[in-house]
């Protein structure tokens, strides 16, 4: 996370207080190289959340509305698959980064 931060602050990257921005990443640590491959913006609602991407070059935009911030992490791991990266990883705003357990 310091790395990204880091970056992000050397690029004069500034995250929003209303709503997160999440990033997938992935390390492939045979070439030396991290990558963010996703993203899409996260809002907090009474009862839980609103996650809104676009999915694919072309789209369509997606929103999902879930209760458990668990229900996006499959989601996310579910686009992903074990040939892509060495590990993958989830930041939330520069203030917090989850491993994204993604399957084969």
């Amino acid at each position: 996370m310091q790395v990204l931060r880091a970056s992000w602050k050397n690029q004069d990257i500034e995250f929003p207080s209303r709503f997160q921005i999440v990033l997938c990443h992935g390390d492939y640590l045979t070439n030396h190289l991290f990558s963010t491959a996703h993203a899409g913006v996260l809002f907090t609602i009474k009862n839980g959340y609103i996650y809104i991407e676009k999915a694919g070059g072309s789209g369509p935009f997606v929103r999902l509305d879930f209760g458990d911030r668990a229900d996006l992490m499959a989601w996310l791991a579910w686009k992903f698959d074990r040939s892509m990266a060495d590990h993958f990883f989830v930041t939330f705003n520069d203030s917090e980064i989850e491993m994204l357990h993604v399957g084969s």
